[in-house]
């Protein structure tokens, strides 16, 4: 049974009734690992959307991550569809399958010798940072994701510059939200 991610309903972020596009969906998605990417001070590599028509989602690579980054790499795969959903409610509340490959990696086998219930509870705190940091940032998010569909694709010294950017009009540093993650 597929599980909706906890308190997500709380957050309604389109104040009309029109549906994204699946690429703009695609870029809220991917604009949400890469806020909380910076936020979480986890390297980012590039972000980038299918040409217009596809129906191929966008793609969000990491930069090079350490071993002690890894709790930090699951709470940034559950940030993309928890952004998605922001922006895009009528989304599937399924994560998707190579962002769940990539948070299980991330883990490195740890979890495998946990029984399911302390797995699932890993997992379940990971999506509630997650929403934290995402219902925290939709502004730099949303102004993110228009970034990427007018750029198409942004360098990781992009997303990183674009996010501190906002950040600082904000009054807020990546720092400052990492300790509070």
């Amino acid at each position: 049974m597929k599980r909706q991610p906890q308190g997500i309903d709380n957050f309604s972020y389109l104040a009309n009734d029109t549906t994204p596009s699946f690429r703009q969906s695609s870029a809220y998605h991917e604009s949400g690992h890469a806020t909380v990417a910076v936020l979480l001070g986890i390297a980012v590599d590039a972000v980038e959307l299918p040409p217009e028509g596809s129906n191929i989602g966008g793609r969000f690579r990491f930069g090079i991550v350490r071993p002690d980054q890894a709790d930090a790499v699951v709470v940034v795969c559950k940030a993309g569809l928890l952004a998605e959903l922001v922006f895009n409610p009528a989304t599937p509340r399924t994560p998707r399958r190579q962002d769940e490959m990539i948070a299980r990696r991330a883990t490195h086998g740890r979890l495998d010798l946990l029984f399911p219930a302390p797995r699932q509870e890993y997992f379940r705190a990971a999506e509630l940072a997650a929403l934290r940091l995402v219902g925290a940032h939709l502004p730099v998010i949303a102004a993110l994701a228009q970034q990427l569909l007018e750029n198409g694709k942004l360098t990781g010294a992009e997303v990183t510059d674009f996010v501190r950017n906002h950040l600082s009009l904000c009054g807020a540093t990546p720092a400052a939200e990492t300790e509070a993650a």
